[in-house]
């Protein structure tokens, strides 16, 4: 029998393969162009800004409102008088959910575990683990990809309050999602509010026109 020797290139492919992933690696921590900090730390940082800015708009965002229950200081006593500040749900991802049951024709229960995202009104974004019921539409399960807090599966979720800690971003899913997810919803949210507002300013002028008409008819000719 003759014996087969292996071929040179198949016992250099997995020394290739481990050059080309400690190339991946390095360029992932690549820190020239970000003054020493990782792209990911980098990009973390200017969504935690736009949430601070966008906190100023708190009322106006058209998002699910419930209470965080979030560590009033650092130290060992941090959650022993915790804060109650009010939050409002960015993102939410589905960890873990039971089979759904038929609780009608329309409508099945289930009770699931859902990471939150939500932005504080103090502006500091912040995560949590939702564990309770839910009701999903006669024949559909929730996806575990983080979805936007407008998604018919986040629909009054959380109910009322949650605790809370500061969201790192991280790759766990108890983060809820990535910078790159979050700073995509953040900016649907803006949208929608500079919407609003662009609709609510023609309401007004629309509102005003007839008053100002009839003023003018009023004075008459100068």
């Amino acid at each position: 029998m003759t014996e087969r020797r292996a071929d040179i290139g198949d016992l250099s492919s997995p020394l290739d393969t481990i050059a080309r992933t400690r190339e991946l690696l390095r360029q992932s921590h690549n820190t020239d162009a970000t003054g020493g900090s990782t792209p990911h730390l980098v990009l973390r940082e200017l969504v935690c800004d736009l949430a601070l800015d966008l906190s100023s708009h708190f009322s106006d965002m058209p998002c699910t409102r419930f209470i965080g229950i979030v560590r009033r200081g650092r130290g060992p006593m941090g959650w022993m008088l915790p804060r109650f500040v009010p939050h409002k749900v960015i993102v939410g991802r589905y960890l873990h959910y039971t089979p759904p049951v038929a609780v009608s024709e329309e409508y099945t229960h289930s009770v699931a575990q859902i990471a939150v995202v939500a932005l504080g009104e103090d502006g500091s974004l912040r995560r949590g683990v939702f564990t309770g019921d839910v009701m999903f539409p006669a024949g559909t399960e929730p996806v575990s990809v983080p979805v936007a807090h407008d998604d018919l599966f986040l629909t009054r979720v959380p109910p009322s309050r949650l605790l809370l800690h500061d969201w790192m971003g991280g790759v766990d899913p108890v983060e809820g999602a990535s910078p790159a997810r979050v700073l995509e919803a953040l900016n649907t949210i803006v949208k929608l509010i500079a919407d609003g507002a662009a609709n609510d300013h023609t309401l007004v002028q629309a509102l005003l026109e007839p008053r100002k008409a009839q003023d003018d008819s009023r004075i008459g000719p100068g």
